[in-house]
């Protein structure tokens, strides 16, 4: 059996600073927990130990029929995801 190291929810649109989401509280919590960072210490520790790694990104269809109403993140959505990943990989 093959293993792998997913990461999720890292596009800068929820966790850079100059993201949609990247003022709100989600993306101050974030930072103030250094989420990217640990992340990356993550992905290096499961890349030496043989791991392949996994990137997970929320996309929509061009009229956002996916998207939940009730988010408090997603609902305000405007245009596609433009800003993919961050500089974890």
């Amino acid at each position: 059996m093959s293993s792998i190291y997913l990461v999720l929810d890292m596009m800068n649109d929820l966790v850079h600073p100059d993201g949609p989401n990247g003022k709100a509280p989600y993306g101050e919590q974030s930072r103030s927990r250094n989420i990217v960072a640990n992340t990356r210490r993550a992905l290096d520790k499961a890349r030496a130990a043989g791991l392949r790694a996994g990137f997970v990104r929320v996309g929509f269809s061009p009229d956002y029929r996916e998207c939940p109403a009730n988010s408090p993140i997603f609902s305000a959505a405007i245009c596609p995801l433009v800003w993919l990943c961050c500089s974890v990989t």
